[in-house]
């Protein structure tokens, strides 16, 4: 059986939590285009924008972001009501490695439609 123990879901969703928002929030203050980042836990969203001054919604590179990411084997979920938004929710099943391999293309991704 390979279903995680209660404690190690709990051990797991920490990890997520701090090494995702921790990530994100680097990656907010590095592109001009994520205009915030926001959530609870596990579930974050990557808001992008057209530039941090207006905050004007930029779902055109979304778009873009989230085809890139699916050709390099990362499926992203657009949201928000302009659709300017990423939602990331980590499946409690996930190990540290697949997180990590899911943020590295998320990043390269961004770097290819910027």
């Amino acid at each position: 059986d390979t279903t995680p123990t209660e404690e190690e879901q709990k051990a797991l969703r920490a990890l997520v939590e701090e090494k995702s928002g921790y990530t994100f929030e680097e990656m907010k203050e590095k592109y001009d285009i994520i205009g915030d980042v926001r959530g609870i836990g596990g579930m974050l969203g990557v808001e992008f924008v057209k530039d941090k001054e207006s905050k004007e919604p930029n779902p055109e590179f979304v778009s873009k972001l989230v085809q890139t990411a699916l050709q390099k084997g990362l499926l992203l979920e657009n949201a928000g009501s302009s659709s300017n938004v990423v939602r990331f929710l980590a499946p409690l099943c996930m190990t540290e490695e697949q997180m990590e391999a899911g943020l590295k293309i998320f990043e390269e991704s961004i770097l290819a439609n910027l």
